[in-house]
């Protein structure tokens, strides 16, 4: 083969190596960006973490909906807030941009570039937890979003989403999964869980529960991060947009290591500040969806820190038709109060699952469970 018939050659395998990658990305789509599925699961979210700083701006863009609402926040409310709820209750549209790993000043830019793509955006609902609003070791904690502000589609974006490495993976992993028939770890392509049985489960609870023991251990408020949210806020509501503040729940054992390693006073000191910017809807204490049994079979959490839909479902019923039947509702007059509650809700959870506790203990130890 001389060199010329060489070059055409790998000119046309390459193009058509890219040709088929294109076309897998966008017809297995399994990141949910464009309109289009073939295939009605696809992965767990996380794994799409690495490129949801530009595959949600990118699903933005290309929507053309007339949005009335966003959901905002960490992974929990990723992964716990399904937009199609809010359709329900309120015959509208809504789009659920909460993105895990964000650094907190990039979580304020993703609103912003959110509102810049859709104006017509009347209602923001940002769900807030505990360690977002900690002191961070991390120099990039100011970091602001690298992700494009131009409402316009650009060249760049379409690129990462049509020809990245991890796209592609994902894409493969989809279709390998669907005709396994192995489905007890996908989801709907809105995040859903398709079954509700991961073996796993215990592993993963252990493993948040030593990262969180980790985390809050001498832990410190950051009040500069709450000053930002209630500048922001500010800013929102002048504009005229109704934004409204709520605390994600978590798996009592996860939020149980708040108050074991001493950082009662902080918690309950970040929920006085934040009520002193608005109102808050609290659902992050016990009750019958937090204190759910742990089993392979639990339709209520995937881990210790992120709720399914069923759960997910009840925390927009309130947020958004303003109810009390799972949240708490603190204010400037009661937060003192529903502290105290909380911590004695936690101390009775504390006394009468002994199995858990015990459970925890012993991860904790470096025993085997």
């Amino acid at each position: 083969m001389n060199y010329k018939n060489y070059n055409k050659l790998l000119f046309t395998s390459s193009a058509a190596i890219l040709t088929f990658i294109v076309i897998l990305n966008y017809l297995v789509n399994p990141y949910n960006i464009f309109k289009q599925r073939i295939l009605k699961n696809t992965l767990l979210k996380p794994e799409a973490k690495i490129q949801e700083r530009v595959t949600k701006p990118i699903g933005l863009k290309i929507d053309s909906r007339n949005i009335d609402a966003i959901f905002f926040g960490t992974s929990r409310a990723d992964l716990g807030l399904d937009k199609e709820h809010y359709k329900k209750l309120t015959g509208k549209e809504a789009e659920n941009i909460a993105i895990g790993g964000l650094h907190f000043q990039e979580m304020l830019d993703t609103i912003d570039i959110a509102l810049k793509i859709h104006p017509e955006i009347k209602h923001i609902y940002i769900g807030l937890d505990y360690g977002t609003f900690l002191k961070s070791k991390d120099k990039n904690d100011d970091h602001r979003a690298t992700i494009t502000t131009n409402p316009k589609l650009e060249a760049s974006e379409i690129g990462i989403a049509l020809l990245c490495l991890k796209t592609t993976g994902n894409s493969i992993w989809t279709i390998i999964k669907n005709l396994s028939g192995n489905k007890k770890r996908m989801f709907y392509a809105s995040g859903k869980k398709y079954i509700f049985v991961n073996k796993k489960i215990k592993k993963e609870f252990e493993k948040s529960w030593t990262e969180y023991n980790n985390a809050y251990t001498k832990a410190e408020l950051d009040d500069k991060k709450i000053q930002k949210l209630n500048n922001y806020y500010k800013n929102l509501t002048n504009k005229g947009i109704e934004v409204t503040l709520f605390i994600m729940p978590s798996h009592v054992s996860e939020f149980y290591f708040i108050y074991k390693t001493g950082n009662r006073k902080n918690y309950e000191n970040w929920k006085k500040s934040l009520v002193s910017i608005a109102p808050v809807y609290d659902f992050q204490y016990p009750n019958i969806y937090t204190t759910d049994k742990i089993t392979p079979q639990m339709k209520t959490f995937f881990d210790a820190s992120h709720c399914t839909y069923l759960v997910g479902d009840k925390i927009i019923d309130d947020i958004v038709l303003k109810k009390t039947n799972t949240a708490r509702l603190l204010t400037k007059q009661n937060v003192d109060t529903i502290n105290n509650l909380n911590y004695q809700d936690i101390k009775k959870w504390e006394n009468t699952d002994k199995e858990t506790i015990n459970w925890i203990n012993k991860i904790l130890n470096g025993e085997e469970e």
